[in-house]
């Protein structure tokens, strides 16, 4: 790295950090604002809430950036330099390195002295593109409950995809069955009744209004909200395919099963009063056929794919905060699997349905047809930034 990248407002603002601070934590930090500035500009940590958060941020990068690098000696040199441990905690530039010194095997002044100005200047490049040059955003700014609440919900957001997802991809594959017989209706009605998959699907899905309900209660989540979403967007967008009070008893009942569980909350959801009405509107939502043209005048194939759209919409969001806690593409793919082939194969033989060796061919050939567009399923590809014509219908 040259020195003409290495002396800039962020690496004069760390260098004197980690001389006047003498510990790397949230507190000191705002006491000595020169970082922040030089990230995020005056206007943004005007607020002193909004200054504490954005601390906090700073330090945890700034501590995972420092774990991160690969040289011990470097590593060391940068522990020392920021005080990020506890045995550099209020110490002089000159103590800490004494310190290193005097405890670290093979560590030398010659090698701070060479090395400390590369590392700053590595530091401070490293903490400007975790935290981008466009200054801290609403998402960044979250309280500790909403960005709880924010995790979560891009949990259930993950897990509600690769339901509604698989089914549109079993729905697919029954449209393309080319078998004589009852086989392909049997498999239609499989699909648009009740199973472990449906149950999963809905209750997934009552916590992310859950969750996003929790965000739109905690003012730095309703600013997020509004921030990266038109104004209720979520309320119209994620409704589909239910009318307003079936999505409030859906909220309301998960808020009161006692078991935190799909099946006895899907149970308590059917003895509502609009209950019964939503689960309905579930099950055909799940299991309607493909929509043929994306133009098609609005059917339960459509419904799907908007709402499969409006689930990714929220989940680009996320994903960026939390690629943590992404599922990774052969996951996915796997879990998918599994429920295609239940659906398919497994779930109409349950219920009864026998089928001579051609149909049964024909079952296997287009299961297996189908799972070679896997593993990583739409949503996967969605996420790592692929594109492919067959998710949208």
């Amino acid at each position: 790295m040259s020195n003409r990248r290495q002396i800039g407002p962020l690496y004069a603002a760390l260098e004197s950090f980690g001389r006047r601070g003498r510990r790397l934590d949230t507190a000191r930090l705002e006491a000595f604002p020169e970082t922040l500035v030089a990230l995020f500009g005056e206007g943004a940590i005007a607020d002193p809430s909004e200054r504490q958060i954005a601390a906090g941020r700073v330090e945890s990068t700034l501590r995972r950036i420092v774990a991160a690098i690969e040289q011990p000696v470097d590593r060391r040199i940068a522990e020392a330099v920021f005080a990020t441990e506890p045995e550099f905690y209020d110490k002089t530039v000159t103590k800490r390195q004494e310190y290193v010194y005097s405890n670290d095997f093979g560590f030398t002044y010659e090698q701070f002295k060479i090395h400390r100005a590369r590392i700053i200047g590595d530091v401070a490049a490293s903490l400007q593109r975790a935290l981008g040059p466009q200054g801290i955003s609403k998402l960044d700014l979250l309280s500790p409950e909403a960005r709880r609440a924010a995790r979560q919900l891009y949990w259930y957001l993950q897990e509600t995809l690769l339901y509604v997802e698989s089914f549109a991809h079993v729905a697919r594959i029954i449209d393309n069955l080319h078998v004589g017989g009852d086989y392909q209706s049997k498999a239609r009605s499989v699909i648009a009744s009740r199973s472990v998959h449906s149950d999963a699907a809905l209750w997934a899905f009552a916590h992310c209004f859950e969750y996003l309900r929790t965000l739109e209660r905690d003012d730095t989540g309703r600013d997020f909200l509004r921030e990266h979403l038109p104004v209720l967007w979520w309320r119209h967008e994620l409704n589909t395919p239910f009318v307003d009070y079936e999505t409030a008893e859906i909220r309301t009942t998960l808020a009161e099963t006692v078991v935190d569980e799909a099946y006895p909350f899907v149970v308590a959801v059917l003895r509502g009063n609009h209950g019964p009405s939503a689960h309905k509107r579930w099950l055909q939502l799940l299991s309607a056929p493909p929509a043929r043209d994306d133009e098609e005048e609005a059917t339960d194939g459509r419904f799907r794919n908007d709402l499969v759209r409006a689930l990714i919409a929220v989940v680009r969001i996320l994903e960026r905060v939390f690629p943590e806690e992404t599922r990774p593409p052969a996951e996915v793919g796997e879990a998918s699997d599994i429920i295609v082939w239940n659906l398919v194969l497994w779930g109409p033989v349950d219920a009864g349905l026998s089928f001579d060796d051609d149909e049964g061919h024909e079952v296997y050939r287009a299961i297996r047809a189908a799972l070679q567009d896997g593993p990583a399923l739409w949503t996967a590809r969605h996420l790592f930034g692929e594109t492919d014509t067959r998710a949208r219908g």
